[in-house]
Formats: C-alpha cells, sequence, structure tokens
C-alpha cells in the first residue's frame, strides 16, 4: 500500500517568527515547503488568529506542494486585533485537511533592538595594488527572544573611531585603497537606540598576479570585416574563481561592439567591426581590467583603444613568413608571404588591413612568381640573396633580403 500524504507531510516554513514590514516598501517572504512530490496535489489556505479572511496585506502564493506567503505593510494598517498575531498555514488533500505550520507575526512598532551580529565582508582583506576595494557591512539585528529585525525597520551607522590612512567610509562601506597599511582597523556599528557593536578589520599585505594586456594598445577594425583582439594575461597563472571586469572610459557593463571572453589560460577581449562608429564616449578610451578573487582586487592593468579614423602611420616594416631563408622545392612551389608591419608613431601596431600598401621584388627573381605579398618559389629558382621591399602609406617604405638556398 502507497503511504498517504498524510504519512510524508513536512509542511515547514522558512522561519516561525517575524515582524512585518512598516517602514519598508518591499513585502516579507516566508518560503513554505512540504516534501510531497507530484502527482499528489495539495491545496493551501491560511488563517489569521483562527479567522479564514479579512485581513488587507497577506497573500498565498502557492506552487506545485511549496510556495510562498506574503506579508506586505498594509497588514499592520490593516489589522484590528492583539498582537502577536498567529497565522496558521493549513494544507489539505481532497477537501481534507493534512498538516499545518504557524507563523507567529510580532507588531514592529513596538519592537526593541536588544542585540546585534556585524559582519564585515571579505574579512580578513588583502590591500589592493589597485583601485579601491569596498568592504561590505552587514549587520543583523535581534529582539529579546532572537528573532531577527527587519533591515527597513532599523536605523544603524558606521563609523572609525580613529583616521586609518587609506581606508574611508561610504555610507555603511569601508573603502581601502592601495595606500592603507597592513594591520587591523577598528570599525563601530551603532544602532539608533543606542546599541554599539566593535568589530576588527583585518588588512593583510597586497595580492597583485601581475595582470597585463597584450598589446596594450589596439587600433579597433573600421575598413578590416574581421574582429581584433586584446588579450589579458598574467605573470602568475589564474587560480580558479578568478574574475575580470573591464571598464572604458570608466564606465562597466556592455558596450555594443566589444565582448570580454574567458579563455582557459587568459581573457580575451573582442573588439567587432562597427565599435569604432558606435561607441559614444572619447578618444582614446582607457581600457581598465581589474582581477579579482573571493571578493579582493589581486591584479590591474590599463590598455588603449585608439581612433582608427584618425589613424597615421609613421613606421614600416616587413616580416617573411616561414622565414627569411627559404630552401628552394625540388618539385612543386615554395610559399613565402612578405607581411608589412605598419606602426603609429607611439609604436602602436596598425592592422594591415587599416592601411594602403604593396610589395614589389627590389631584385628580379627567376623561377619566383609574386602576387600581391606573396612569393611562389619554384624548383627551377636559382640560390641567393633578394631584396623585398614593403611600399607603405605617407612615402614610407622598408626593404629585406630573403635568402633562397
Amino acid at each position: 500500500m502507497n503511504p498517504s500524504p498524510l504519512d510524508e507531510l513536512n509542511l515547514v516554513l522558512s522561519q516561525s517568527d517575524l515582524y512585518p514590514p512598516l517602514q519598508g516598501q518591499s513585502p516579507a517572504i516566508v518560503g513554505f515547503s512540504t516534501g510531497i512530490p507530484a502527482p499528489a496535489i495539495l491545496t493551501f489556505d491560511i488563517t489569521v488568529n483562527g479567522q479564514s479572511s479579512g485581513f488587507e496585506g497577506i497573500s498565498l502564493n502557492v506552487g506545485v506542494n511549496a510556495g510562498t506567503l506574503w506579508v506586505r505593510r498594509e497588514f499592520i494598517a490593516s489589522y484590528p486585533g492583539a498582537w502577536p498575531v498567529a497565522v496558521e498555514l493549513r494544507a489539505h488533500q481532497d477537501g481534507q485537511q493534512v498538516g499545518s505550520a504557524i507563523l507567529r507575526l510580532h507588531d514592529t512598532r513596538a519592537m526593541v533592538v536588544h542585540s546585534a551580529e556585524v559582519g564585515l565582508f571579505p574579512n580578513p582583506a588583502s590591500v589592493p595594488p589597485a583601485a579601491e576595494l569596498r568592504i561590505l557591512t552587514r549587520a543583523t539585528f535581534f529582539d529579546a527572544q532572537g528573532v531577527e529585525l527587519p533591515d527597513a525597520e532599523v536605523s544603524w551607522a558606521v563609523r572609525l573611531p580613529e583616521p586609518v590612512p587609506g581606508v574611508v567610509l561610504d555610507g555603511t562601506r569601508i573603502v581601502v585603497s592601495p595606500e592603507a597599511q597592513v594591520g587591523d582597523v577598528t570599525v563601530v556599528v551603532s544602532e539608533s537606540s543606542g546599541l554599539v557593536c566593535t568589530t576588527n578589520l583585518t588588512l593583510t599585505p597586497a595580492r597583485d598576479i601581475g595582470l597585463e594586456f597584450r598589446p596594450n594598445g589596439l587600433y579597433p577594425p573600421l575598413l578590416s570585416e574581421v574582429k581584433n583582439f586584446m588579450y589579458i594575461g598574467a605573470e602568475l597563472p589564474f587560480e580558479e574563481g578568478v574574475g575580470i571586469k573591464v571598464t572604458l572610459n570608466g564606465v562597466g557593463g556592455t558596450h555594443d561592439g566589444i565582448m570580454l571572453v574567458p579563455r582557459e589560460d587568459d581573457w580575451v577581449l573582442e573588439v567587432w567591426p562597427g565599435f569604432v562608429t558606435s561607441y559614444p564616449g572619447q578618444w582614446p578610451i582607457e581600457v581598465s581590467a581589474l582581477a579579482s578573487q573571493d571578493g579582493q582586487i589581486i591584479g590591474s592593468a590599463t590598455g588603449w583603444l585608439y581612433d582608427t579614423r584618425t589613424v597615421v602611420c609613421a613606421k614600416v616594416d616587413l616580416v617573411f613568413s616561414p622565414g627569411d631563408t627559404v630552401e628552394i622545392p625540388q618539385e612543386g612551389e615554395a610559399l613565402v608571404r612578405a607581411n608589412g608591419r605598419f606602426y603609429d608613431e607611439n609604436g602602436v601596431r596598425i592592422s594591415h588591413e587599416e592601411v594602403k600598401w604593396g610589395a614589389q621584388m627590389v631584385d628580379p627573381m627567376e623561377g619566383v612568381t609574386m602576387i600581391k605579398h606573396q612569393l611562389f618559389i619554384g624548383p627551377n629558382a636559382k640560390p641567393g640573396k633578394y631584396r623585398i621591399a614593403i611600399i607603405g602609406p605617407n612615402g614610407l617604405n622598408r626593404a629585406k633580403v630573403l635568402t633562397l638556398v
């Protein structure tokens, strides 16, 4: 014989005591569950001090044999009876009650703060190697019976009793800058009725994994139809749980045409065609990356995106691929690419697709066919040293010797 829901029912509330909202705009939400799987379906209702209707500000949201009980600020204003209030959640099957649980509501207008638990997150915290680390202060308050009081109904503040270099307050958050010193910082939390709690924030030496952009500067694609990349690596390996956040000119979040993608050993910032014309901010763009782990800053790096629409080529170089020395094939053809390298006046690389350029043979090469910047070397080519030139914009050119053996 299969057990009935009555045999299995374990109606459980996420909490048994609650101070309803008085000042707070958000409802207090208490979850409930039964442990009864589908397809055995239960129904639920509530009573308030034994009455099944007539009270504003309290409602049920029911799923499959589980749900939530919502208590809104309207309940205190509309309830005329004595406190505390017993809200009974009842479970039914086939019209028969098979279980219940009691939620006790306490009068928020009469609540008294008796004790508190204060935590700082993270703590201990390493002094950030760059930027600022913001420490969250979390205070939970209780009445004399240990019932948790709603945050929105308690007024409290944080202070530092002694000035600490590199450590300041921003509301209830503690802001730690790279100038802070290792050691303990005394933090005081005070509640408006007079309760005071003191705790310590422990600052430990900075962790720095040596974050860096490769390359440090980039011209995004404009004429090119393919995306370009900035890689974010580190001197030390990325451990599990390390996250990277990137801002453009100090602004985080998403930006059209640019995407941060994690990889196994590093991160890559993909810059897509269209970014140059869609970005609304100032150029050049300061790209800042922060590495964090367990809520702590462990590295920073800065790179730059330059406006490809105003790029000026100042230097041209030539690189042979696969190399400067090529063995003449006995049959077929060997391919050598004469790759142009282009740079601005600060040495920032410019994609070859963003400039007008060409390659040519300076010295005649028998048995070699040149198509654009590609050299096809046949078996009848003669050994020797031959100059190949790159002709770039602004009258720039660069010649280099290719050796055939």
